[in-house]
């Protein structure tokens, strides 16, 4: 279904929790190439897995690693 909208001409923007890597491999298994993709939860937005990348929201480091001294 996805390939065929593609092939229409209508934009596919593939959205997922995973990460980049893991979108390209199912985004190429159903035909969806050169689309957007958001990846890792909303927090990478790029023009495909491995292409131009348009927004990154991440914590730093130093942020994460004070937050595991928390637990929930």
């Amino acid at each position: 279904m996805f390939r065929e909208v593609a092939k229409k001409g209508i934009r596919v923007v593939f959205a997922a929790s995973r990460r980049p890597a893991s979108v390209q491999q199912i985004t190429t298994s159903i035909g969806i190439i050169n689309q957007s993709v958001i990846c890792t939860d909303g927090a990478l937005i790029m023009s495909y897995p491995y292409g131009e990348i348009w927004q990154s929201l991440t914590i730093p480091n130093r942020v994460g690693e004070a937050l595991r001294k928390y637990p929930l």
